[in-house]
């Protein structure tokens, strides 16, 4: 969140400048952008927060001096450019963004109030995760672009292999291929005779265990034989509905 164009916004004597590629507020326009009768007041809070403000010192850009870019604040020997603009006298202090955040942190004038409670909303956000912060967010789209190259390779790859034709049975038909294929198994019997097939799945619906209904299945039918593992098999497949119930 860039907070200077906020604090400038509708106040047309209070302006921005760059300042070695950063963007910095005087304290003159920030007592202004805060409704301050002076820049005293601003020069107050950096003084009673002095722990809180990383301060660059005097700075002469003439001299080919250097800012520390996590600076908060700094005194400036403005240029001849920067006088023309600025029109505030030879040296100036300024505030960078980082800095003016600061200032409106420590401020109670009801515009610093709307900035604190806009930072407040922003925390939340990122809390809750409805904000992804900027190295995170890199780090997806990384993780996302390795995705699409390696899918990229595997498609080109498959492109390249021949096709291969693979017949799959429908709903209607999957449960008769089951029973085609399980026919001259000792299954089938019991799913085509339909005295066993009607005692097995009454036997079988009233809890009996798989090895009972085998019994009484060899001993009530006559000539008719069949096995545990094969009663298993028939009610698993009866039971998914693979077997005609008629």
């Amino acid at each position: 969140m860039n907070i200077l164009p906020i604090l400038v916004k509708n106040s047309q004597d209070i302006s921005l400048v760059e300042l070695q590629g950063h963007a910095v507020i005087t304290a003159r326009d920030m007592a202004k952008a805060l409704n301050y009768k002076d820049e005293r007041a601003i020069h107050k809070i950096t003084s009673r927060h002095k722990k809180s403000f990383m301060d660059a010192g005097l700075i002469n850009p003439e001299n080919g001096d250097k800012l520390n870019p996590h600076f908060d604040t700094c005194v400036v020997n403005l240029t001849p450019q920067l006088l023309d603009t600025l029109n505030q006298g030879r040296v100036l202090r300024v505030f960078s963004k980082r800095g003016a955040l600061k200032v409106c942190m420590k401020s109670n004038q009801p515009k610093a109030v709307v900035v604190q409670d806009m930072l407040i909303d922003l925390y939340e956000k990122v809390e809750s995760g409805q904000l992804v912060g900027a190295a995170r967010f890199a780090r997806i789209i990384e993780d996302v672009t390795k995705e699409m190259v390696f899918l990229k390779k595997e498609i080109s790859y498959l492109k390249q292999r021949p096709p291969v034709n693979i017949n799959l049975p429908d709903d209607e038909a999957l449960p008769i291929a089951i029973e085609r294929k399980i026919r001259g198994r000792s299954l089938s019997k019991i799913a085509r005779n339909k005295e066993a097939r009607e005692l097995a799945v009454s036997l079988l619906s009233d809890g009996l265990m798989y090895e009972e209904v085998t019994a009484e299945l060899n001993e009530r039918i006559s000539g008719f034989r069949t096995s545990r593992s094969a009663v298993g098999r028939f009610w698993q497949l009866w039971r998914r509905g693979y077997l005609k119930h008629n």
